[in-house]
């Protein structure tokens, strides 16, 4: 009877490691991303092995949060080429509706199965699109696990950050005098801070260039300026540089606020929300 049991018992473990086996089959096991931020998203929920290139983006360390950098580091790229994808032989690709739309056409052309991704402007849009992921590559549960740390993590934020009218002012100034208002990835990220946006503060809805003139009537709490990083720098970046803009710098508490926290959405976000919570506590 015992060996019987045992017997039972190892089947049982053969079929599972079977079901497991057929379930990866249908699981893509060599995903390509043309996009800095499905390329996050994808090293989030599927392990390195099934994963033909990531963008060359994703190499930039400005970009890529620190969490991703080793994976990113360690996986082929792509430059958004269909000729070099195609050599790849993904069974899927990930773009972003903007970007790499020559490539795409002509992948989808010769039969590749491409899955686009519209830029997230919220967090709602990053749970949605993190779970039109976790589908595609077949790892759903991972994806609404992260996406349930993530939402305990913003709750423990937005209860320290109070009342919107009460919180200070934060001017987060990009090239060219850029700054995001209501509705936008930024402004989400900063009031889970305990901050709104000066452009919040000046009626800016989305994205918008600012006058130096009108920048130079506001009093913000806390500002940052865009840490221009290309080389060689623009007149955009050079811009940053201009005299008024740093006597008004001078004048008021600065923090430095890495691209990669707002340029995309995902939970490696929320490091820019806790920034500001901590400069916010500290300043109080």
């Amino acid at each position: 009877m015992a060996a019987r049991r045992l017997s039972l018992g190892g089947l049982c473990a053969v079929l599972a490691a079977a079901a497991s086996a057929w379930a990866d089959e249908g699981k893509p096991q060599r995903i390509a991303s043309l996009n800095l931020c499905t390329d996050q998203m994808l090293m989030m929920l599927v392990e390195p092995e099934r994963i033909a290139s990531i963008s060359f983006l994703s190499l930039q360390n400005e970009r890529t949060p620190p969490e991703l950098r080793d994976t990113a580091a360690a996986l082929s790229v792509n430059h958004g080429l269909a000729e070099e994808v195609l050599l790849q032989e993904p069974d899927l690709v990930l773009a972003g509706t903007y970007a790499a739309r020559p490539a795409v056409g002509l992948l989808r052309r010769l039969g590749v199965q491409v899955e686009d991704f519209a830029p997230e402007m919220s967090f709602d849009d990053m749970r949605a699109n993190l779970l039109r992921m976790g589908d595609l590559v077949g790892e759903r549960a991972k994806a609404e696990a992260i996406i349930a740390r993530f939402d305990a993590d913003m709750a423990a934020l937005q209860a320290q950050a109070g009342e919107k009218d009460d919180m200070p002012v934060f001017a987060d100034i990009e090239v060219n005098n850029w700054l995001a208002g209501a509705g936008t990835l930024s402004e989400e990220i900063v009031n889970a801070g305990g901050y709104r946006t000066l452009a919040e503060t000046l009626g800016v809805v989305g994205h918008q260039n600012v006058p130096l003139e009108v920048l130079m009537t506001t009093d913000p709490d806390l500002m940052a300026l865009e840490t221009p990083w290309s080389d060689p720098p623009s007149l955009a970046t050079n811009g940053l540089a201009h005299p008024a803009l740093q006597r008004m710098a001078a004048a008021r508490d600065v923090i430095d606020m890495p691209e990669r926290f707002t340029i995309c959405a995902t939970p490696y976000s929320l490091e820019g929300a806790r920034l500001l919570a901590a400069q916010r506590a500290g300043g109080e």
